[in-house]
C-alpha cells in the first residue's frame, strides 16, 4: 500500500516536471540525452570505419 502511493507520487512529480517544461524545452532535453548516449557508446566501443 505504501509502495503504491510512493510510485504514484513519483509519477506525479515526473508529470509536473514535464508540465513546467515547455514542449520545445522537453524536445531539446530529449535530443540532448540521445546525443549524450551516442557519445558514450562511441567512447566505449571502437569506431567502425
Amino acid at each position: 500500500m505504501a509502495r503504491d502511493t510512493g510510485i504514484r507520487k513519483a509519477s506525479l512529480q515526473a508529470k509536473s516536471v514535464r508540465d513546467t517544461m515547455t514542449k520545445s524545452e522537453f524536445i531539446i532535453f530529449r535530443i540532448n540525452r540521445q546525443i549524450r548516449e551516442k557519445k558514450q557508446r562511441q567512447s566505449t566501443r571502437p569506431a567502425y570505419r
